[in-house]
């Protein structure tokens, strides 16, 4: 017999309870943060006005430290981690995704206030969800990661010449 299997990810009713963020390519020190990711299941997508900012002083120019609705923040220093540097060993990075709603679609809220009600997760792993101006529409998912070092998967060694009986050494080497 066959098996035939076909995954269609999560489905969403109108209110939206969990927002799942795939695919974070978690901080390494020495390597440039990633702006990308997936989303699973329907009624939502990233924010990506938010990479313009909007108050009075970045009104309608780019906000460089969010791209594709993703942003990075170094809890370390307390400030933002611009894409033109690499990450630090040690360091913890907070990705902060922003997500909204496709039209006829809302968040789940405890109503009152608006305060998210709802679960995230990011690359499988409990994330918070932090309130955005209109919480039913608009959602921020952040997550802790800590920097880890690269790992080095290989490592090569030319340029030695054979030794030979009578002849000196040879110290010169590319690495």
């Amino acid at each position: 017999y066959m098996n035939v299997e076909y995954h269609f990810g999560q489905v969403n009713d109108s209110v939206i309870e969990n927002i799942i963020i795939t695919d974070v390519v978690p901080p390494v020190a020495g390597e440039y943060p990633s702006y990308n990711c997936n989303l699973l299941g329907s009624g939502y997508h990233l924010a990506t006005y938010k990479d313009k900012n909007y108050d009075a002083y970045w009104v309608g120019e780019e906000w460089p430290m969010i791209k594709n609705g993703i942003g990075w923040w170094d809890v370390t220093n307390g400030d933002w981690h611009y894409g033109n540097k690499p990450f630090v060993f040690g360091h913890e990075y907070q990705i902060r995704v922003y997500v909204q709603t496709d039209d006829g679609y809302e968040f789940y809220t405890t109503g009152k206030y608006n305060v998210p009600a709802g679960t995230a997760k990011v690359n499988g792993n409990a994330a918070n969800m932090e309130m955005e101006s209109m919480a039913n529409r608009e959602q921020e998912v952040r997550y802790t990661f800590t920097c880890q070092q690269a790992a080095v998967s290989e490592v090569v060694v030319s340029g030695i010449d054979v030794p030979v009986a009578g002849n000196a050494p040879d110290y010169t080497a590319l690495v």
